[in-house]
């Protein structure tokens, strides 16, 4: 969600941001990645390196899940799944509920108090 705050710069509440929580059973193919093991400047501003670095992960199918490191909050991870692997048939879904978000974060947003 910080993610989102980061990048969102709306200065309204979203009506429509829902999540899941995901179950992910021991034998789910998991693949996990530390910052030293991203490309140099996985983190930047330009965020190609980061979306490259995904659309590959995709493509091949390594894995039902990637797990790399919050740019915005570094002791977070990014749960990615790919629906297409065979794994991710095998995840379980809460069902999806509102967020509910702070109104102060986006009362700074849009410039008033």
């Amino acid at each position: 969600m910080l993610e989102i705050l980061a990048h969102a710069n709306i200065g309204r509440i979203p009506k429509t941001h829902r999540y899941v929580i995901a179950d992910v059973p021991n034998s789910v193919t998991v693949e996990r990645h530390e910052p030293n093991t991203l490309p140099y400047g996985w983190d930047g501003e330009n965020y190609s390196l980061a979306r490259g670095f995904g659309d590959l992960w995709l493509s091949e199918a390594r894995s039902a899940v990637l797990l790399v490191p919050s740019v915005v909050a570094k002791l977070e991870w990014n749960a990615l799944v790919n629906p297409a692997h065979p794994d991710a048939t095998q995840l379980s879904l809460s069902p999806a509920e509102s967020v509910v978000w702070d109104k102060r974060l986006f009362e700074r947003m849009s410039g008033s108090s």
